[in-house]
């Protein structure tokens, strides 16, 4: 579908969601300029919602074209927050058959961070199925935003490093470090990371274990092995982390 007879969609829905016969006006603004940015504010919100009722359409080119302008949208700032019907659409289309639509929907997920974490089932499915290694990795990143706790991430993450494409591994390892919380539930996979032949993910595992503190004691023999450690890496985040963990640093 040609980009015309899209955007001419759009802006009947978006007539319709506004409930006027032309543009919206431009509400006065307010001696302190609030009044025009609250206004943006809905005027963006109302967006978003349109362009979620058009990642169901029928058309294929119409549900590219949504992802991709949420994509954009939010880069610029122009959509600051996320309704649960976007996220739900976004989730939604990400087992599209169409690869365009899952790889934007993926990355539209990552711009929307913590809001998005109902999406992370949805996330982990395409992680562990989908064929393209991009949006894989996409969906590992989006998992890694959204989160607030390592064990939600933790499935994500293992089927990541599990993967057959170094770039999804690398994303995988890059999630494993970027998390901030995790708790004494994770320690036993964590544990196991370290062990794990590829540098970068046994220095990605010290660093959880040491964000986890005194309750990832568990872990401290694993670590005592990697403070010797061949690579410089591996060798100072198993030290720090022995050094947090049996506190004594």
């Amino acid at each position: 579908m040609a980009q015309g007879p899209i955007k001419f969609l759009l802006l009947a829905l978006l007539l319709g969601v506004f409930g006027c016969q032309g543009k919206p006006s431009t509400p006065p603004a307010s001696p302190t300029g609030g009044g025009g940015n609250q206004a943006a504010g809905s005027g963006a919100g109302a967006e978003a919602q349109v362009l979620s009722k058009l990642l169901r359409s029928e058309d294929v080119s119409v549900r590219r074209w949504a992802c991709e302008k949420l994509v954009s949208d939010r880069a610029v700032g122009k959509i600051q927050t996320a309704a649960a019907e976007e996220v739900s659409a976004l989730a939604l289309a990400l087992s599209d058959p169409d690869d365009q639509v899952r790889f934007w929907a993926a990355v539209a997920l990552g711009h929307i961070g913590p809001p998005a974490a109902p999406a992370i089932p949805a996330l982990t499915e395409r992680i562990k199925q989908d064929p393209l290694w991009t949006i894989r990795a996409e969906s590992v990143q989006a998992v890694a935003r959204a989160v607030s706790t390592g064990e939600e991430a933790l499935p994500a993450i293992l089927a990541a490093l599990a993967d057959e494409d170094e770039q999804v591994q690398s994303k995988g390892a890059y999630a494993l470090g970027q998390v901030e919380h995790w708790g004494p539930g994770a320690v036993p996979a964590l544990t196991k990371l370290l062990e794990d032949e590829r540098t970068w993910v046994r220095a990605r595992a010290a660093e959880s274990l040491s964000r986890v503190g005194p309750p990832a004691k568990a872990a401290a023999p694993a670590l005592k092995k990697l403070a010797d450690d061949d690579d410089a890496h591996v060798r100072l985040s198993a030290r720090d982390a022995l050094a947090k963990i049996l506190n004594e640093g």
